[in-house]
Order: C-alpha cells, then sequence, then structure tokens
C-alpha cells in the first residue's frame, strides 16, 4: 500500500484491515524509486515473513546471537518468496555501556533488564557493553551476523550520555566503518 502510494498517482488497495479507493499521495519522495520501507521486529511466523517480501531494511533489537537466529529465519522466507535476502539491510538495536570490569558489565545489563523487561539472556546479548576491545569484539559478531548498522538507544545511557557517544565515535566506529 505504501509503495503504491509513494509511486503511482492514484492508489487503489482492498486488504483486511485497510482500504484505499483511487487515493492521491502529493507531493511524491523525492527518493527513487520510493523512500526505504523499514520494517521493524523480530515475530519468526508473520514480522520476519512480511520483512522478506517488502523491507528495504529490517530491524531489531538484539545482539550477535539473536541477528543470526533471527537472520537466518528472515534468509529461509526471502527463499520462500525467491528474493535475495542481501537485498535488505539488517540493523540492531543495542544498549551501549563503558565498564571497567564483569560487575560494572553485570550493572549495565541489571538496568536493561529491569527497564525492558529482559531476561539474563536477552542482556547478556542485547547490551553492548564492557571495555573497548570487548565491545569491538562483539561488533565483529554483530557484522559477522550480516548487520549493516546499529542503532543506539540514548534513553537507556547515563544522563550526562555525550562522553559515551563519543567514546564509541572515537574509539570503536571507526573501526566498524565502510
Amino acid at each position: 500500500m505504501l509503495k503504491a502510494l509513494w509511486t503511482e498517482a492514484r492508489a487503489s488497495y482492498k486488504g483486511r484491515f485497510y482500504r484505499l479507493d483511487d487515493a492521491p499521495l502529493m507531493p511524491k519522495p523525492v527518493q527513487k524509486p520510493h523512500p526505504e520501507l523499514m520494517i521493524g521486529g523480530g515475530g519468526e511466523k508473520v514480522t520476519l515473513r512480511i520483512a522478506a517480501q517488502h523491507a528495504d531494511h529490517w530491524n531489531v533489537w538484539g545482539g550477535p546471537e539473536t541477528l543470526t537466529h533471527k537472520g537466518r529465519i528472515l534468509d529461509e522466507h526471502c527463499a520462500k518468496v525467491g528474493r535475495d535476502p542481501k537485498q535488505i539491510l539488517r540493523s540492531a538495536v543495542m544498549v551501549l555501556g563503558f565498564a571497567d570490569d564483569r560487575v560494572g558489565v553485570e550493572r549495565i545489563q541489571q538496568s536493561y533488564m529491569t527497564r525492558m523487561g529482559a531476561d539474563e539472556a536477552k542482556a547478556r546479548d542485547t547490551v553492548l557493553a564492557g571495555s573497548v576491545s570487548q565491545i569491538r569484539d562483539k561488533l565483529a559478531r554483530l557484522q559477522a551476523a550480516g548487520v549493516g548498522m546499529l542503532f543506539i538507544p540514548t534513553f537507556l545511557l547515563p544522563t550526562d550520555r555525550h562522553g559515551a557517544l563519543d567514546r564509541f565515535m572515537s574509539e570503536i566506529a571507526p573501526s566498524f566503518r565502510s
């Protein structure tokens, strides 16, 4: 429905939940052939199937384990619809935290678990915490899982988040830029 609105003079669509009858959309987007369509979520039966059919970009909360597992399922859905899975940019949302020791990492993981209602396994995967070397290692595993973009939610960073973000951009990000 969105792609039709973005690319056709008038779009018609009749679905289970939505209906359009000769609907215009003006002005048209400047991106060609259309804006990037990002689909977020990790639902293995529905969301990933829809992403395989329609997404230019797929995003999910998680680290290397989540993205490897969900990525395989996305690949299977792509095969079923005859789509090259490499056409879909994959991105992850991970919580950033610098810590000098295991206790510091566990504190960041616990904060994530409390705030997001996650279990320990999800926290170990999704929290990108530790030393610069540990963070680089985890990002290398994420990249090996096919992830091309990382989102770091700022609402989970300390109040003075600029230091952590500046440190990430100067000490970690350069190693992963294409």
